[in-house]
């Protein structure tokens, strides 16, 4: 790592505060587990209301798409 150089006042006294850098935090993924509880909920109301299949199917293909990026992100 490069040497970091402290303003001073000329007696040895910083001047500013010294900060270290952070590390990036972590994104979030989605554990497995409650993937898997989203999945098994819109498999119950597939099954139940077969009127509304279509809608549920595009949620599936969203959250199946958001899951990929999270993936791929970390």
């Amino acid at each position: 790592m490069a040497i970091k150089r402290i303003k001073t006042d000329g007696y040895g006294n910083a001047t500013e505060q010294y900060k270290e850098p952070k590390a990036k935090p972590k994104l979030y993924t989605e554990p497995v587990k409650i993937r898997d509880y989203r999945l098994n909920r819109e498999r119950y109301f597939w099954n139940k209301y077969p009127e509304q299949r279509a809608e549920i199917e595009e949620g599936v293909k969203e959250m199946k798409q958001n899951w990929e990026t999270q993936d791929k992100r970390g």
